[in-house]
């Protein structure tokens, strides 16, 4: 991959792209270009910088057109483009899944058809004849056409255009071991128009970021940890959400209405919650290791340079750049740990803490990790820790390891462990950290924590992740168990429950030691009783309580058999059964029971505006009886006060300089089609006799073209005529181009003038031909000049229907005149 310094001014490299190259190749190029038009100017300096980085000349323009190549398929997934709105990207998502639907109808009704034909070949066959030897026959083993084989390769159809568009799908590796149930699954998600929207959203912000991360945009002098680009679309999607959770209420069984957005700010979902909880963890957790005697230690884990975009010192390329995306990275250091865990465990080293990941200023992960161990496996947890950490270019960092892997012994005298990683935390989650804090580059905390969302949103990065730790879901469902002060009706539902079920004496009173350590908020009397540090889940005490929804609105009875339903599952938008946690079950040495810690009921029903936001769905079923109120459409008339702010308002609009140009504009454009106008319709009818062979003078009686009627239209547009033929023949013909210049009708004029006097063809394809050629704004889009234009409508349509009718004209206009 090319790395380069891009020019600081956009124009000079336009010019100089101008002249890089051949013809043919300046407009390639182009093409490009135009296909990217959110990132031209980006792609433009890359071209120019790529070509100087290689020297100018055919060196220089081979490696430009390379880089070029690069960056489109960098930009594209499959035909989709990554540049596209959101309007596009929901048109072509539901273009893609109707197109899965088709390709499924197809093949199924192709299998009825096949299936029907040989239920005909085998029961209608002839009789056999008499004295026939069966000896003689030949059988032969006959697959009998079925749905199921027409399903198979719809899913190979389907899967391939999910590959081709580089989606985030893991296929099975044979299709026909699939059951029935696992073939709709899939093929429901990806006949869904939903699902192509999310994974292409997802998709198409990664490459787009990691676009700008090639072309040197992100780093602490420009975009810090991630573009503008992805930040805005991100921010675009939060607000988004925000409005479908203000917009969609949810109502419990005591007719309690509260809105999703009131109801996630109770939970962890509220930045100061999950802040709180993280940090009463951490310190917790060091609290239990300060007691058993263990040691901590604060690592710093960072990935070889050929990993990061830029330069730390002076934010220049960097030339050992891999093109690693942030993801990629991300997923290297999993790896490495995982391989750490492994060998810390085959040596017997039980360490545990917490893992934070967040971004260099060029979007590269590095994490930091709080350690604890016993004192006598601290340095041998280094050793292991620093061979994986430096098992990837070691020698680029031979004798300062600590660029690669930082160790920094916690001293209780000093400071406790949660002050090491409490700023890491509060960076990596919005809104947590202090107002005047500043991150590592100087940039305000509350703007760089929003970027670090962002980034590990985006990305699809993990930022927090404990190690050796209980269950925080068995915390959280045991904090949820209120007491009669608090909440009676949810108290005397768990006395019902436990009155009910009777459950084993033992498991209760685990259950009552954990909740009331759960909900003092002690985390360190909860570690004690969920079994300690390195516990594996299983042999735990307690674990969340998850089975599969019952849809309750299902028929207990098959109405069309009357059979006894046995499935009675909720299902999910792709027919899987939909999962949820009712609880938490606890286990003892005399027995197991589960206790329920969920006691409300919601109903969930989205709003006006919520329904606005799920864009793509099925529409309401359609009635052709009008059910709704008529618009008001009545004007309103408002207060005197705001009445005369608005007249106010409107009187300084139309005295400031910019209504004045316009209106100076909108006029003379007024000015000069009026007088094109008249003299078009001054023109005379060009007179040529048209040439006949005298062989057919018995066939066609000669004439001028101009002593024809104009054929007949029965489409209701004017009927094309001399005088209207002679108009589009001097607006768009190049032999009258000087005469055009000399009435001052330039180019661009002129082509405003044809789309303005004459109507577009009746057929889409021209059509769309048409206005490309004729209206400015797509032919700049093009990059097609106005000359070009008119040459190519001149040789498309001879005469085209005027907009209004062409006055005859009596006299002729000779070709001399």
């Amino acid at each position: 991959m090319t790395r380069f310094v891009l020019p600081m001014m956009v124009s000079a490299a336009r010019e100089v792209e101008k002249a890089l190259g051949t013809p043919w190749c300046r407009e390639w190029r182009r093409k490009i270009f135009n296909k990217f038009p959110l990132v031209a100017d980006d792609l433009i300096c890359g071209v120019v910088a790529a070509s100087t980085a290689a020297g100018h000349g055919n060196r220089g323009n081979v490696r430009a057109n390379t880089w070029l190549r690069a960056m489109e398929a960098q930009l594209c997934l499959g035909p989709f483009n990554a540049t596209w709105d959101d309007q596009a990207l929901e048109d072509y998502a539901l273009t893609k899944a109707e197109r899965v639907a088709a390709e499924l109808g197809r093949l199924g009704r192709k299998a009825d058809q096949a299936l029907a034909t040989t239920c005909r070949h085998h029961y209608w066959q002839p009789r056999r004849p008499a004295g026939l030897v069966l000896a003689t026959l030949v059988f032969q083993r006959h697959t009998w056409p079925s749905r199921r084989d027409a399903e198979i390769e719809a899913l190979r159809a389907a899967l391939r255009q999910a590959h081709e568009h580089h989606l985030d799908i893991d296929p099975p590796d044979e299709l026909e071991r699939l059951s029935r149930s696992q073939r709709h699954t899939l093929l429901k998600k990806l006949g869904a128009a939903a699902w192509w929207r999310r994974k292409l959203r997802t998709e198409a912000t990664r490459r787009l970021d990691q676009f700008q991360r090639l072309v040197r945009r992100v780093h602490k002098r420009a975009e810090i940890y991630l573009s503008d680009l992805a930040f805005g679309r991100w921010q675009h999607r939060q607000a988004s959400n925000r409005l479908m959770l203000e917009g969609t209420t949810a109502t419990n069984q005591f007719d309690q209405e509260l809105t999703l957005a009131e109801l996630s700010e109770s939970g962890q979902a509220n930045p100061k919650h999950r802040y709180a909880e993280m940090m009463l963890r951490v310190r917790e957790t060091e609290a239990f290791g300060r007691r058993a005697g263990h040691c901590g230690v604060f690592v710093t884990w960072t990935l070889p340079s050929a990993f990061h975009s830029v330069l730390e010192r002076n934010s220049t390329p960097n030339p050992k750049y891999n093109g690693a995306t942030p993801r990629q990275s991300h997923r290297l250091l999993g790896k490495l740990w995982a391989r750490t865990r492994a060998k810390l465990k085959r040596d017997g080293v039980e360490c545990y803490g917490v893992r934070v990941a967040e971004p260099h200023h060029d979007g590269t992960p590095h994490w930091h990790l709080l350690l604890f161990v016993s004192a006598d496996q601290l340095d041998h947890l280094k050793a292991i820790i620093r061979r994986y950490a430096l098992s990837i270019d070691p020698e680029e960092v031979a004798g300062r390891e600590q660029v690669r892997i930082r160790f920094e012994d916690i001293d209780p005298a000093k400071g406790s462990a949660a002050g090491y990683v409490a700023k890491y935390i509060g960076k990596a989650i919005a809104g947590a950290a202090k107002a005047d804090d500043v991150d590592l580059y100087g940039n305000p905390m509350d703007v760089a924590s929003s970027r670090i969302e962002a980034w590990a949103s985006v990305h699809g990065i993990r930022q927090f992740q404990f190690m050796g730790t209980p269950s925080v879901t068995v915390w959280r469902e045991l904090r949820r168990l209120r007491t009669s002060d608090a909440d009676s009706y949810a108290a005397a539902c768990f006395k019902d429950w436990v009155a009910i079920t009777k459950p084993d004496p033992e498991a209760l009173a685990i259950l009552e030691d954990l909740h009331r350590a759960a909900d003092a908020g002690d985390w360190f009397k909860f570690i004690d009783h969920m079994g300690g540090i390195g516990v594996p889940v299983d042999d735990r005490p307690a674990r969340p309580w998850r089975m599969a929804r019952l849809d309750t609105k299902a028929p207990e009875v098959d109405p069309e058999t009357g059979e006894l339903c046995e499935g009675i599952e909720k299902l999910g938008a792709y027919g899987e059964p939909v999962k949820a946690t009712f609880g938490v079950v606890v286990t003892s040495s005399t027995g197991q029971a589960e206790f329920l810690t969920r006691f409300y009921r919601w109903d969930v029903k989205p709003g006006a505006a919520a329904q606005g936001q799920r864009s793509g769905e099925a529409a309401s079923t359609w009635s052709p009886e009008n059910k709704c109120t008529d618009p008001d459409i009545q004007p309103r008339t408002p207060p005197p006060e705001l009445a005369k702010a608005q007249r106010r308002r409107l009187d300084e609009w139309r005295g400031s300089a910019e209504y004045q140009a316009n209106l100076a504009d909108v006029e003379e454009c007024v000015r000069q089609d009026m007088a094109a106008l008249e003299l078009l319709r001054a023109q005379r009818a060009i007179t040529v006799p048209e040439y006949s062979p005298p062989e057919l003078e018995g066939f066609e009686e000669p004439g001028s073209a101009g002593d024809r009627e104009p054929l007949p239209d029965d489409s209701g547009r004017h009927p094309v005529t001399p005088e209207s033929r002679a108009a589009w023949q001097f607006l768009t013909s190049p032999a009258y181009a000087e005469r055009r210049q000399a009435k001052g009708i330039d180019d661009e004029l002129a082509s405003r003038l044809a789309w303005r006097f004459f109507e577009a063809p009746p057929v889409k394809e021209d059509r769309q031909t048409w206005a490309r050629l004729l209206v400015k704004e797509n032919r700049d889009q093009h990059g097609l000049d106005a000359e070009r234009a008119l040459l190519a409508a001149a040789a498309l349509w001879e005469a085209p229907a005027p907009v209004e009718p062409f006055p005859q004209r009596t006299t002729t206009w000779s070709t001399a005149a």
